[in-house]
């Protein structure tokens, strides 16, 4: 097989039921376009801790009214 690890069966000749074909070579670039996963969307971590720092801060004054 061309690709390490994956797994290809020998295909048979002839007509089969329920056969479906899947198109994720587009499917794969949609979803990460739909939902903005790519590596240049990683956000660090040290991000993360502010952004909680500053909901927790802002929902503590909205809490204390």
């Amino acid at each position: 097989s061309a690709f390490e690890g994956a797994y290809v069966k020998e295909p048979q000749v002839g007509l089969h039921n329920y056969v479906a074909s899947f198109d994720l070579n587009s499917l794969y670039p949609h979803l990460m376009m739909q939902y903005s996963i790519s590596p240049e969307n990683l956000v660090d971590k040290s991000d993360i801790d502010e952004r909680k720092r500053k909901i927790t801060e802002e929902l503590k004054l909205r809490n204390t009214k």
